[in-house]
């Protein structure tokens, strides 16, 4: 699950499984990975704007990003202000979006 997100021979990469095992922390980790070291353009979808917003607020600033140095370095806030040119539904960092 975490190899081939990053083999140049994948293309496109599916998981399917049952409820309550694992996706989101292993996404996550797809996503940390992606944003520290090896960055490039990620995009995550959800079904509503709600969702996206909610995702972005409280999996992917509160619990990946804030408590991870590095990756807080890089999207994290400045001093309580936001970097600039990020949203909540839209983050840049050095080498992708």
């Amino acid at each position: 699950m975490m190899e081939t997100p990053y083999r140049e021979d994948v293309s496109l990469t599916v998981y399917q499984l049952a409820s309550r095992m694992g996706k989101t922390e292993v996404i996550s980790n797809i996503i940390g990975h992606g944003i520290s070291e090896q960055p490039r353009r990620i995009l995550v979808m959800y079904p509503t704007i709600s969702q996206t917003e909610k995702w972005s607020k409280e999996t992917l600033m509160a619990e990946l990003v804030n408590p991870t140095p590095d990756l807080a370095a890089l999207l994290g806030d400045d001093g309580g202000r936001r970097k600039s040119g990020n949203t909540i539904t839209h983050k840049l960092f050095p080498g992708g979006v």
